[in-house]
């Protein structure tokens, strides 16, 4: 039985009205251990659906927090794990080891995605989670945690799609992040690391973006296209690095989400979003 480190018992489900015309669906995580170094506790924030039943199995959304493997906190992807939990998914936002609190590198921060979707293939009846309905995500060093879920040291979950936002394709000296993955860096680096079973993935990405440029994604998306796999690539006039974390393009980058998970029957019914966010 996994042993939940609150003693919140079910999720707490909160509506908050911050206008008359807005209603936020909130939801307070259940927190729990997926992996301990030495004295380095890390936890998985997980976000059931609204009427969770303990008899079925869910789709589940995993999302790794940015910050170039330094910093960062899971409370970035905290509206996105409250909004497709309330399209039905188990929302997961996992803690990771960083450079600047932990001292250590991408190839560790990789390894801690890894565990993530080993611990999730463990539990996964007890979490409530249908281990072959995950799709995995994250924002720009998260983006390329998400992406190396596809490729590095592969359990047997494997996700059947990627949501990026302004991710890290490139860890090579093309790339982003290279000084800091001098021995790792084409052994991490998703474009070198392409596969034919590479899952559909969307990348919503800034076109003013210095960090992750759209050359860059453009040219991912010729590689897994040039393989067979699909990737949509959605831009955004004059939007830099992390534009997505904006309470405006949240809401756009959201409402494409939900639609390219709703093309691979991930979820029912219209997007929600803006009714929820106006």
């Amino acid at each position: 039985m996994v042993k939940m480190k609150t003693l919140l018992i079910t999720i707490l489900i909160l509506f908050s009205f911050e206008s008359n015309s807005q209603k936020t669906i909130r939801i307070i995580p259940e927190v729990i251990e997926y992996k301990k170094v030495d004295t380095i506790s890390l936890d998985l924030h997980i976000y059931k659906p609204l009427n969770f039943d303990n008899s079925k199995k869910y789709k589940t959304i995993i999302f790794f927090h940015g910050g170039g493997w330094r910093n960062g906190n899971p409370r970035q992807f905290r509206r996105h794990a409250m909004y497709f939990a309330s399209r039905g998914m188990i929302a997961i936002t996992p803690e990771y080891r960083l450079f600047n609190t932990h001292g250590t590198s991408p190839l560790n921060c990789v390894q801690d995605a890894n565990a993530v979707m080993n611990f999730i293939k463990k539990n996964a009846n007890n979490l409530g989670i249908n281990s072959k309905e995950i799709v995995v995500s994250g924002g720009s060093a998260g983006g390329h945690l998400a992406l190396t879920t596809a490729f590095w040291n592969i359990s047997s979950v494997i996700p059947k799609a990627l949501i990026l936002f302004n991710p890290v394709t490139d860890t090579s000296p093309k790339g982003f992040g290279f000084k800091r993955n001098l021995d790792d860096a084409f052994q991490i680096s998703p474009i070198h690391n392409i596969g034919k079973n590479y899952p559909p993935s969307i990348i919503l990405i800034g076109t003013d973006d210095k960090v992750t440029p759209l050359q860059n994604i453009n040219e991912f998306k010729r590689v897994v296209e040039e393989k067979g796999g699909r990737c949509d690539v959605v831009s955004y006039d004059g939007q830099k690095h992390g534009f997505f974390n904006s309470q405006k393009y949240f809401k756009k980058t959201t409402y494409e989400v939900d639609k390219f998970l709703s093309s691979l029957g991930f979820l029912n019914g219209e997007p929600s979003i803006y009714s929820q966010y106006q």
